[in-house]
């Protein structure tokens, strides 16, 4: 009887039972409050890069453009001062050979990554460094993570302006942060294996940060 007793009380009893409860749920907790921590770093450094294509996309449409010779084309002299639409219809005026009255520019210039000093242009163009730099820096002053490699910047024409116009023909300044990652600090350990693979050859393994673009148009490109 008296063992029975003793049994029933030891079934019974409580003491500790708050220790056991802390021992089960902390972790759980920890993991939680740090998993938290985690992507809001995440989200911070999208965007910053977010932050940094704007500044990027400021400091390009009135600078020296990384394509160079984009505001210099080879214009046809006998055109000059003619509109590059015909106000009428909207569409390119062209020449008898069928030549558009304004030349078109499209291009795509990324630069090599560090402690490369080159890049390229997409349609022949030449990469200027000294300008890449100058838009560069300013987005690192707001996303240092940011690597040369990172940074895309485009240059297309809008159709609109006239023969001979000086500082080149308005276009459309886009500046793109791609390609970027994050390696989790405690997440990864768990859910490393649910990385995707990253789009962009070369870069660093960890959760792809999306890309930012900021788009504007051009104000007085090669004034710097």
């Amino acid at each position: 009887m008296k063992s029975a007793t003793s049994a029933n009380r030891l079934l019974q009893c409580t003491a500790g039972a708050s220790a056991v409860e802390l021992a089960l749920v902390a972790p759980i907790f920890l993991l939680l409050v740090l998993g938290v921590i985690d992507l809001g770093i995440l989200m911070w450094q999208w965007n910053s890069a977010a932050k940094a294509t704007h500044w990027g996309a400021r400091t390009a449409v009135v600078s020296t453009p990384v394509a160079s010779g984009i505001i210099s084309p080879g214009w046809n002299h006998l055109l000059i001062g003619e509109p590059c639409l015909d106000a009428a219809t909207g569409l390119p005026l062209k020449t008898g050979t069928g030549t558009n009255y304004c030349p078109a520019v499209d291009t795509v210039c990324t630069a090599d990554s560090a402690p490369s000093t080159s890049g390229t242009c997409s349609s022949g163009y030449a990469f200027d460094n000294g300008a890449f730099e100058a838009v560069y820096a300013r987005m690192r002053a707001i996303y240092p993570q940011l690597g040369r490699q990172n940074v895309q910047i485009a240059y297309k024409t809008t159709g609109l302006g006239f023969v001979g116009r000086p500082g080149g023909l308005p276009m459309t300044v886009a500046i793109s942060v791609r390609c970027m990652t994050y390696d989790l600090i405690v997440l990864d350990s768990l859910l490393g294996w649910l990385v995707p693979s990253n789009p962009c050859g070369g870069a660093p393994p960890g959760w792809p940060i999306p890309e930012s673009r900021t788009v504007l148009t051009s104000e007085a490109l090669g004034t710097s």
